[in-house]
């Protein structure tokens, strides 16, 4: 909703019931709680939730960019599958089926071998959040899922 009537809170925001184990001691937004989420689990975004985002958003978007750069992190960084499967099946079959992950997947390998391979799951939040006034957020509170 957020994209689809330019509002940037909407981007932002998050209306949802925060989970114990993540600390609220500042402001923290949708994509805060899914980089949260996410590190505290040791996930990478599955297929499916890759392709509902695609599927539900437009380009450029946070959500996606989070999504493919923890697809690509888990290429690069993750366990084989098996000896010499570096490509799930579900993996494959979104790659085929075309439209803007493919490509927003490559930039994220990219990025993430010229970077020194940074887990997108950990550092500032602020890198996450929609800024169309040019403000930048408060300085970032250290959260504990940034530093572990």
């Amino acid at each position: 909703m957020g994209q689809e009537w330019d509002v940037e809170t909407l981007c932002n925001d998050c209306k949802s019931i925060i989970p114990d184990s993540i600390n609220t001691s500042s402001h923290l937004t949708a994509i805060d709680l899914v980089r949260s989420y996410y590190h505290i689990n040791n996930m990478t975004a599955p297929t499916f939730r890759i392709e509902y985002m695609y599927a539900a958003t437009k380009s450029p978007n946070y959500m996606r960019k989070f999504l493919a750069e923890t697809a690509a992190f888990r290429a690069l960084c993750g366990e084989a599958a098996a000896k010499g499967v570096y490509l799930s099946d579900s993996m494959k079959d979104l790659l085929q089926k075309g439209g803007d992950f493919p490509a927003d997947l490559a930039q994220s390998l990219i990025k993430l071998a010229k970077e020194d391979f940074p887990d997108p799951r950990k550092g500032s939040k602020c890198d996450w959040h929609e800024h169309a006034d040019g403000l930048r957020c408060a300085k970032d509170d250290v959260e504990p899922y940034m530093t572990s």
